[in-house]
């Protein structure tokens, strides 16, 4: 094995950096999803109880949702 570098990254970390690059922006489509859901959709898609909860969440919960 040869001690020089050659100053490229292994396809292992390519492979890694593509699959958590799709799946941070699956949690961004997800964030956007709701917060801009109306209360038209909410009724349209979810149950009474969901609702509530979904309606219920403390803007300091959607905060640190949206920073993570």
């Amino acid at each position: 094995m040869s001690d020089a570098l050659n100053g490229k990254p292994p396809i292992l970390f390519w492979v890694i950096a593509v699959v958590l690059l799709l799946w941070n922006f699956t949690g961004l489509m997800f964030y956007y999803g709701q917060v801009t859901m109306t209360p038209e959709m909410l009724a349209a898609n979810f149950s009474a109880a969901q609702r509530e909860f979904m309606e219920q969440t403390p803007v300091w919960a959607t905060a640190a949702y949206g920073i993570a």
